[in-house]
């Protein structure tokens, strides 16, 4: 309706500023910090069922194994497109739940009294480290960016190092909340604790529960996966493991896309391992033990992520505050009068 007195353009504006306020407040109703983790666990394991589909439509070629590697399912085209976006969103999510839930963790301690620590912030330099490592896993697929990958023996020992911390690395942040979320549980569960904090402890209590299930989960399938998939090649079979040729290639595929996978130095081979030659090392069973565990170490990560959707859905009350006692000073006897 209009006023008068004002003009209809002042008018419109004003009508604009507030319809743009009320779709604002729409907006953070509909999209609740839990969500984000949520978010992130769907749209990881989307990207690599819907990778897996439209690779083997494909008819793409995993290097003689029957269960591919992840990074097989997206380094052929188009299933390359689904993989590069979806885990490239994908990391950026953990950088956006890192720094949620570090922003949750500041909160619920000051609320409960607990002193700030700076093993929040190694938290989300972690999982930060972590989420780029995913996209860049993503993007650079064996095809375009082979000498990522696998070229060189410098090159094969960054790439073991980079993914043995990627492992480790989430492993040690996923421990770390759980530490953090048994110090709230404590805290809350004191017995001087106020009624608002008791009130936080069966919601915490459930949160260190899960998060106890899955990291334990997830440093066992860690144990499984490293030793044999990321030190057992190097250390007993070396950096050279057998590649097939072009003329193996054409006997099974086009030979414009033999012509693509060919060896940027020896065009007589491809870049494909040959996981199904004799005398290969390690051997085509353990490279796929290594292939499941990998999709194992990885659904477990995001489930290990998704934990942390109960830490966020805890509301902490704003603008209280609880404060531990301190003892005051002694005060000192009061001098003579003159």
């Amino acid at each position: 309706k209009l006023v008068r007195g004002r003009s209809t353009s002042q008018q419109q504006i004003d009508w604009l500023a507030g319809t743009r306020s009320e779709l604002h407040s729409l907006l953070l109703k509909m999209l609740k910090r839990h969500h984000a983790p949520v978010a992130l666990v769907v749209t990881a394991l989307g990207t690599i069922v819907l990778s897996i589909i439209v690779s083997i439509a494909s008819g793409d070629y995993y290097d003689g194994l029957s269960v591919p590697f992840i990074s097989y399912v997206g380094r052929d085209e188009p299933s390359y497109y689904v993989f590069a976006i979806g885990m490239s969103l994908s990391g950026a999510g953990v950088a956006v739940v890192a720094v949620l839930e570090r922003a949750w963790i500041v909160r619920a301690r000051r609320f409960l009294g607990l002193r700030p620590t700076c093993a929040t912030y190694v938290l989300v330099v972690i999982m930060v480290i972590a989420g780029v490592n995913l996209a860049v896993m993503a993007i650079t697929d064996h095809r375009r960016y082979w000498s990522v990958h696998m070229p060189a023996q410098a090159g094969i020992i960054v790439h073991q190092l980079t993914t043995i911390a990627m492992y480790l690395g989430s492993l040690v942040a996923i421990i770390m909340t759980q530490w953090q979320c048994s110090a709230l549980c404590r805290a809350a569960e004191a017995a001087d604790a106020p009624s608002a904090s008791k009130a936080l402890a069966p919601a915490l209590r459930r949160s260190l529960k899960a998060k106890r299930v899955a990291s334990a989960f997830l440093a066992l399938s860690t144990v499984m996966h490293v030793p044999t998939g990321y030190l057992y090649r190097p250390l007993a079979c070396g950096y050279t493991p057998p590649r097939l040729t072009r003329a193996e290639c054409e006997e099974s595929f086009a030979a414009e896309y033999c012509a693509a996978w060919a060896d940027e130095v020896n065009a007589s081979l491809t870049r494909f391992v040959d996981h199904s030659a004799e005398g290969r090392c390690p051997p085509k069973a353990v490279a796929e033990y290594n292939a499941v565990t990998q999709f194992l170490n990885i659904a477990l990560l995001l489930c290990c992520i998704g934990t942390m959707a109960i830490d966020l859905a805890i509301e902490i009350p704003a603008g209280v505050e609880y404060s531990v006692p301190v003892p005051s000073p002694a005060k000192s006897p009061a001098r003579n009068a003159v």
